[in-house]
């Protein structure tokens, strides 16, 4: 039996860094821009460096400038696989540390995306001529997706932090005889890349940034990806901001203290501290807290001011208040 004269090593695995990838998926005017903005600053809080947005809509990432602190890309088409890696390689030299792309739907159907290559192929080769453009469809697909493949190999290999936007649209599947069947808001790509994020999240008309964690259609679940290891954070509703972005960098830091905890909690553990009625109790309810789990730096001072501030109350408190 023949065998391979590869040789291998191993060792005991231990948490590293790995790239944090995100996916967004939303129509629009449902926030996504202001989420992935909001988690990338919470990113950079752990990562250092500079945000850069690479901005395939319209230049409307400016709309934000008064609100967070970015370098912008305008990026306008062509859209193909090899003019993102550009533009991402642009970023990567000019050392960002955070990469929001608004949005990776023009490298699917924006004009030089992959479909639109596609059609140019059977434009040229097979005209109108619907069989023969049948007979090649999977022929004229094999250049744009040579070029996706190796855009998104390059992104897992330059290990950079990345939020990626999806414009979201609203399918079904034609049913014989009956009434369509509703798929629900899905992202508008074929890229293999959107199932390598690290987290997926789905935002649906008029979310304002708050997520749906457990969307009604079993094929709109597809956009939703919250990986067992910080599964316990994500709840209907829960708003994309900077505290999640800095957890998720501290996560894919491999940082050991990096929160597990279910951010309900957090609020509890202040409450506790809040209304503890004296010193001892105040102590008490402190170490309690700080042993329950395993809290970001930033949880840990907030609980920290919120115990501060109820000392000062309780000391300074008049004999005789209640």
């Amino acid at each position: 039996m023949q065998t391979s004269p590869r040789t291998f090593e191993d060792k005991p695995a231990t948490r590293e860094r790995v790239p944090l990838l995100v996916g967004i998926t939303s129509v629009s005017g449902a926030g996504k821009t202001y989420s992935a903005l909001r988690l990338a600053t919470g990113i950079q809080r752990v990562t250092g460096g500079e945000i850069f947005g690479i901005d395939t809509e319209a230049r409307r990432m400016l709309h934000y400038a008064d609100r967070f602190k970015f370098r912008h890309v305008d990026f306008r088409a062509p859209f193909g696989p090899l003019d993102y890696l550009g533009a991402i390689e642009h970023a990567v030299a000019q050392g960002a540390k955070v990469i929001v792309v608004d949005s990776m739907t023009h490298e699917h159907n924006g004009v030089g995306g992959v479909m639109d290559q596609v059609d140019e192929w059977l434009n040229d080769r097979a005209g109108d001529d619907e069989g023969k453009r049948k007979r090649m469809f999977m022929l004229a697909q094999v250049k744009p997706k040579t070029q996706r493949k190796l855009l998104n190999a390059r992104i897992v290999q330059l290990g950079v932090n990345a939020i990626f936007c999806y414009r979201a649209a609203d399918k079904v599947k034609p049913v014989p005889g009956k009434e369509p069947e509703k798929l629900g808001w899905q992202a508008e790509t074929t890229s293999p890349l959107f199932y390598e994020m690290t987290a997926r999240f789905l935002l649906m008309p008029g979310a304002d940034g708050k997520v749906t964690v457990n969307p009604e259609h079993e094929a709109e679940k597809l956009t939703v990806k919250l990986p067992e290891q910080f599964r316990g954070w994500f709840k209907d509703g829960m708003q994309l901001d900077e505290a999640l972005g800095q957890r998720l960098a501290e996560w894919a830091a491999g940082t050991p203290a990096a929160s597990t905890a279910d951010p309900s909690w957090l609020p509890l553990a202040l409450s506790s501290l809040e209304v503890a009625p004296d010193l001892a109790r105040l102590r008490s309810a402190y170490e309690q807290a700080l042993k329950a789990h395993q809290w970001t730096p930033q949880e840990k001072r907030q609980l920290a001011d919120a115990k501060d501030a109820r000392k000062n109350e309780l000391e300074t408190r008049q004999p005789g208040e209640d």
